[in-house]
C-alpha cells in the first residue's frame, strides 16, 4: 500500500541532528539523527490512514495474500501484518545496498576484515585503522538493531496491531529469502547464501517519451545538457544557506544547458537553466545530448546512471550517499565535492573536469556492461524468487543453521574458551608435576650432600 502521509516524513524537523548527521561520518553524531528518522518515519507509517484501510479491508479474510515483501530498513513494525494475515511466505528486501543486519538474520555473516560496513566509506582492501573502525561499526549496528530499533519497533507493532503478536525479530526470521540492492561488479564480491539474492537496478524501467518542453530544451542544446538533482527525499532546507546562489553562479559560466530539479522557485535564473520541482530522470538519462549527471549519490540514481552510461559528479549529503560517492571515486567513475563547503569555482571546475576528461566516460562503459551482463534481468529474477517462495511455502530449505545460532556459537567463542580452559588445565598440571619433580630432586640432592 502507499500511505500519502509517508511522503511527508522528510519534512520532519531534523535541525537538531543535521550538523552531525550530514557533515561527517561520526557515528556518535549520526546515531541520534538516524534513530530520530527511524522512529519518526515508522510512527508515521504505522499511524497512517492507508494502513488502517488495509487492516479494515482484509481483517475478516483468513489468508488474503500469497506473499508479503517487506522493505526491512524501516518500519519493521509492519512485520506484524505477516502474523495477522495468516503467516504467508515472507521476503525481506531493501533499496539500500546490503545492510548487514538483514543478511545476519539469514545467517549470512560478513567478515569485517574485508566487507565494509555502512557509513565507513571503506573498500574491501582496508588498513588496520579501517578494519578496526569497520569492526566497531559492525558491533554498533548490531547493538542498535537488537537493543534500540527492534525494541521500539516491537512496542510500536503491538501498540498498533495488537499485543499478542510474536516479537518483531522472530517474525523477521521467518524470511528465508532476502533481496539486497547490491552488485558484485560495483560493490565488490562477498560470500552469499543461496537465499540472499543480489538484485541491482530493479527500479529501472523502459524510458518513455519526454514532455515537450523538456525535449525541446534538450534538443536545442548545442553543447549538451547537464542534469542536476538531489533525488526525491532531499529537501532544499537540508542544504547550506546560500547553496542556490553558489549553484547559479557556477551554472552561469557554462555553455551547456542545465536541467535542475529543485523544490522551490528562484529569482534571476540564467537562460541556460531550466528549473523544475519534478523531472523524469530515467527518461532524461537516455537522451543523446545528456552529458553529465550532478547527483547526491542516492544508490538508485547511481545504479540508473551507470546502467545508462551517464558520467556523474558526486555531491553526497548523508549516510549511504557518502559511501556511494566514495565507491564511485574508487572506481574512477566520478570525483566528489563537499556540498557543505562548496563554492562556485569548485562546482564549475568539477563539472568541467568530468566533461573534459574522457577517463570517466571511458570507465563508465565497462562498469555498465558488467552490471547488465546477467542471465536474467533484475525484474525477471525478482519475479522468479517471489514465485519460488510461494511454490515452496517460504523456502525453508534455504535457511542456514547459522540463523538460529547465538553470537557465542557463531564465533566459536564457546569452543575457543573450552580449548583455552583445557590448555590452562594442562599447563597447570604440567607446572604442578614439574614442581613436584623439582622438589623431589632438590630434596634428594640435599640428603646426598648430608650423607
Amino acid at each position: 500500500f502507499v500511505a500519502s502521509e509517508v511522503y511527508n516524513i522528510f519534512n520532519i524537523d531534523f535541525s537538531e541532528y543535521k550538523p552531525g548527521w550530514l557533515e561527517q561520518l561520526n557515528i556518535g553524531r549520526i546515531y541520534p539523527g538516524f534513530q530520530f528518522w527511524d522512529e519518526s518515519a515508522s510512527k508515521s507509517i504505522m499511524h497512517s490512514s492507508a494502513l488502517q484501510n488495509v487492516l479494515n479491508r482484509y481483517k475478516n479474510i483468513k489468508k488474503p495474500f500469497d506473499l508479503i515483501i517487506h522493505d526491512n530498513v524501516n518500519a519493521q513494525a509492519l512485520l506484524g501484518l505477516v502474523h495477522l494475515f495468516g503467516n504467508p511466505p515472507l521476503i525481506l528486501a531493501t533499496t539500500f545496498s546490503s545492510p548487514q543486519w538483514m543478511t545476519f538474520r539469514a545467517g549470512n555473516i560478513f567478515n569485517p576484515a574485508y566487507i565494509p560496513s555502512m557509513i565507513t566509506c571503506s573498500g574491501q582492501y582496508m588498513t588496520f585503522y579501517e578494519r578496526f573502525f569497520n569492526t566497531f561499526n559492525y558491533i554498533f549496528l548490531e547493538w542498535y538493531q537488537r537493543f534500540v530499533s527492534e525494541p521500539f519497533q516491537d512496542r510500536l507493532m503491538k501498540e498498533v496491531l495488537g499485543p499478542d503478536l510474536p516479537h518483531v525479530r522472530d517474525i523477521a526470521k521467518q524470511a528465508n529469502i532476502i533481496i539486497v540492492n547490491h552488485h558484485f561488479a560495483l560493490n565488490g564480491p562477498r560470500p552469499m547464501l543461496p537465499g540472499v539474492i543480489e538484485l541491482a537496478g530493479l527500479h529501472i524501467t523502459e524510458p518513455k517519451p519526454l514532455l515537450k518542453d523538456i525535449k525541446d530544451f534538450m534538443d536545442g542544446a548545442e553543447h549538451g545538457v547537464i542534469l542536476l538533482s538531489f533525488g526525491s527525499n532531499v529537501d532544499s532546507t537540508w542544504l547550506p544557506r546560500g547553496f542556490e546562489n553558489v549553484v547559479l553562479a557556477a551554472l552561469r559560466q557554462l555553455r551547456q544547458r542545465v536541467l535542475w530539479k529543485w523544490d522551490k522557485d528562484l529569482p534571476d535564473i540564467p537562460p541556460n537553466v531550466k528549473l523544475s520541482k519534478w523531472l523524469p530522470q530515467g527518461d532524461i538519462f537516455v537522451h543523446p545530448k545528456l552529458r553529465l549527471f550532478v547527483t547526491h549519490c542516492g544508490l538508485l540514481s547511481v545504479q540508473e546512471a551507470i546502467y545508462r552510461k551517464v558520467p556523474m559528479l558526486a555531491l553526497p549529503l548523508y549516510i549511504d550517499q557518502i559511501d556511494n560517492a566514495a565507491l564511485l571515486v574508487r572506481h574512477n567513475l566520478s570525483i566528489q565535492l563537499n556540498v557543505f563547503t562548496l563554492n562556485a569555482d569548485q562546482l564549475r571546475d568539477g563539472i568541467m573536469e568530468i566533461l573534459s576528461n574522457p577517463v570517466y566516460k571511458r570507465n563508465m562503459e565497462p562498469m555498465s556492461d558488467l552490471m547488465t551482463d546477467m542471465p536474467l534481468t533484475s525484474k525477471q529474477q525478482a519475479v522468479f524468487w517471489s514465485e519460488y517462495a510461494i511454490r515452496h511455502q517460504g523456502a525453508p530449505h534455504l535457511r542456514s543453521a547459522a540463523a538460529d545460532m547465538s553470537w557465542i556459537q557463531l564465533l566459536m567463542l564457546d569452543v575457543i574458551g573450552t580449548v583455552f580452559l583445557i590448555l590452562l588445565v594442562v599447563l597447570w598440571i604440567v607446572k604442578t608435576v614439574l614442581l613436584f619433580v623439582l622438589r623431589k630432586f632438590i630434596s634428594s640432592t640435599s640428603k646426598s650432600k648430608e650423607d
